[in-house]
């Protein structure tokens, strides 16, 4: 079995690793959003108001899969 202070240890590592992982699937959430609303921007002002700009898809923190290498 393991000790007390190493379960410790490794409840405190694993816990560390998970508030990483959240952070960092989060932030590219939102840079990605901010790239799709700037496009859009860009593509308005060089389409005019001649054409409806296409919306952009939305992000759901349900359905977003990041592969981490």
């Amino acid at each position: 079995m393991y000790s007390q202070s190493e379960l410790d240890h490794f409840m405190e590592a694993y816990c560390t690793t998970l508030t990483k992982l959240k952070e960092a699937m989060e932030e590219p959430q939102q840079e990605t959003l901010a790239f799709i609303n700037s496009m859009q921007s860009q593509l308005e002002e060089l389409s005019g108001s001649q054409h409806e700009p296409p919306q952009p898809p939305t992000i759901s923190s349900g359905k977003l899969k990041l592969t981490l290498v």
